[in-house]
Parts: C-alpha cells; sequence; structure tokens
C-alpha cells in the first residue's frame, strides 16, 4: 500500500490548475506535515491487473526473446542473418535442429563472436558456440547440430548493444 502527502498533491494542483485550489501555506511545521502524510490520501495497487500475466518471463538475451524470433524452420526459408550499421536482419532466429545460418556483411568492421552481452553491453565470448569469431570476409556459414539457444554480437559494437540470438529447436 503506497501513501501519498497531501502537500505533494496540493503543490501539483495549485501549479497545474492555475490558482483556486488550497495555497500552500508560507511555513510547513513537521506537524502539519506528520498530519497531511498520515492523513493523506491512500492509494492501492491497481485491482485490473491480468492475474494470468507470467511472474517468471524470460529475459531478453542480446535485443531478442524467443517470442520475438523469425521463424525460418521451413525448408524453403532464408535462414541468412545480414548486417550492416548497428544491426543484424533479423536480430533473432528460429531455426531446427542440423540446420545452417550464414552471417552476411563485414566482419573487418563488425567481427561476429558467438556469446552473450551480459548487462547489455560486455561481451562475454561462449567458446562452446558453433559461431566462431569471425573477423575477415564478408559471408560466414554455420551449422546448428543441437537444439539450444545461441547468441551473438559484434564485438566492435558491443557497447551500442549489436548482437542477436539463433534459437535451435
Amino acid at each position: 500500500m503506497m501513501r501519498f502527502c497531501a502537500l505533494c498533491v496540493c503543490v501539483v494542483a495549485t501549479v497545474g490548475c492555475g490558482g483556486d485550489d488550497e495555497k500552500i501555506p508560507a511555513r510547513i511545521d513537521a506537524a502539519t506535515i506528520d498530519a497531511r502524510v498520515i492523513d493523506g490520501p491512500t492509494i492501492d495497487a491497481p485491482t485490473d491487473a491480468p492475474t494470468d500475466a507470467p511472474v517468471d518471463a524470460p529475459p531478453f538475451v542480446n535485443n531478442c526473446l524467443p517470442s520475438l524470433a523469425t521463424d525460418a524452420t521451413g525448408a524453403g526459408a532464408s535462414r541468412t542473418i545480414t548486417f550492416s550499421g548497428l544491426t543484424y536482419t533479423p536480430t533473432c532466429l528460429r531455426i531446427a535442429a542440423g540446420q545452417m545460418v550464414t552471417f552476411s556483411g563485414d566482419f573487418t568492421t563488425h567481427p561476429l563472436v558467438g556469446g552473450t552481452l551480459v548487462n547489455g553491453t560486455v561481451g562475454t565470448p561462449d567458446a562452446t558456440s558453433p559461431i566462431t569469431t569471425t573477423n575477415t570476409g564478408t559471408t560466414a556459414t554455420f551449422t546448428f547440430p543441437t537444439a539450444g539457444e545461441y547468441p551473438f554480437y559484434c564485438m566492435v559494437h558491443q557497447l551500442q548493444m549489436m548482437g542477436g540470438v539463433v534459437y535451435v529447436q
């Protein structure tokens, strides 16, 4: 339960409405403040919050959630992730186990690393990722043999949160 100070409400009402509301006294002593805090309006948490909202929703990983992933599991689906500027397109991709993904862009200016952006800014490479560090050329293709979550990021632009995830099912 939260309590709001009537004095704070008065300040907002006087400033926002233009003057016909209660005026703020020139001098307020501690007893007046205590009385206003204790006797002020009480506002409870909203009662219209959905009861089925997930409490343990998964956190974003490298700007992705599984629900945001582009589905490329079908036989004719494109499984190419392009990059330029500070963006991978698509950022989040879902494929089937055993499928390959091609990254296409300039790896000299955007070195690719398989790993996670910790706290959204510090890259932590994953030595077990099928996405190996690539810093030359313009295309690289990786096979994802097993189901899992395979994050990746740009080594140079990790502070700008340039990253994504390949979700393998």
